[in-house]
């Protein structure tokens, strides 16, 4: 994972797999987002990924624009201009 990278956990993985380890120097250097969702299984997830990459599940991306966009962006969330989610993306 890159610096201030984005981690998503989704599920728990079986107890067979082992625990889950981190180096607590390398997060404080790399200052990652780690977010995990206690809905699902990592099976589930499978299926998630699998349905999407068949096309049988859409994205509800509706925007996507860099930082210099935001203020349009937002200005677009609040009078409801589009159903789904706006994505922010930057080049560090």
């Amino acid at each position: 994972m890159g610096k201030q990278g984005l981690f998503v956990a989704v599920g728990l993985p079986a107890t067979s797999q082992g625990s889950f380890e981190v180096d607590p120097f390398m997060m404080f250097i790399k200052d990652p987002t780690i977010i995990f969702s206690a809905v699902g299984t990592v099976q589930d997830m499978r299926e998630l990924v699998d349905l999407a990459a068949r096309g049988v599940v859409k994205s509800h991306i509706s925007r996507v624009g860099g930082l210099e966009d935001l203020p349009e962006i937002f200005d677009e969330l609040e009078a409801s201009a589009y159903l789904g989610r706006a994505v922010l993306t930057f080049t560090p």
